[in-house]
């Protein structure tokens, strides 16, 4: 009889820290990377961002946008800044967590 390993994938964690200084004390902001990617591309739908050399540009709109709609979802604040900061580290952070899931899965 031929018994196969089960084989298992690992999930990394989808939420994200951030510290956001707020009249000159740090906060912690922990914020779920799915919920923060989503609400950023529906927002970069709505303010038709150019896409130049395969990457999106942000305009002043979109970014005082996007910063409301952070506060919206727990920021303590955030200005435009802070907010392109923000979609950086999550665009960064949702397609390294797409590689990683890419290898698990061709391991089984």
């Amino acid at each position: 009889m031929f018994w196969q390993k089960k084989k298992t994938i690992g999930l990394p964690s989808g939420v994200l820290r951030f510290r956001v200084k707020v009249d000159d004390k740090e906060h912690e902001w922990l914020a779920d990377l799915i919920t923060l990617k989503i609400a950023a591309e529906q927002l970069e739908q709505l303010h038709n961002l150019e896409k130049r050399d395969n990457q999106l540009h942000a305009t002043p709109e979109f970014l005082g946008a996007l910063s409301d709609r952070y506060c919206e979802l727990g920021c303590p604040a955030c200005d435009p800044t802070q907010a392109r900061a923000v979609w950086v580290a999550v665009n960064r952070q949702f397609w390294s967590i797409e590689e990683q899931l890419e290898n698990e899965l061709l391991k089984l």
